[in-house]
């Protein structure tokens, strides 16, 4: 009786509603690398282009 459909249903959205701090800082983490590196390698490709690095590369 315990293992029917509705309470497993139940079970697993109350574990999915306990545990949504856990996941949403990893989410978050993630999120916040993906930004950083996109700037970083903004930054580099705009030195780059710039010909701020190596000025007499070219």
């Amino acid at each position: 009786m315990f293992a029917n459909f509705k309470n497993k249903k139940f079970i697993i959205l109350t574990l999915i509603i306990l545990t949504i701090p856990i996941w949403l800082s990893f989410v978050n983490y993630i999120f916040d690398f993906i930004i950083e590196a996109g700037r970083i390698t903004g930054s580099y490709i705009r030195t780059r282009e710039n010909n701020i690095i190596c000025p007499f590369e070219r």
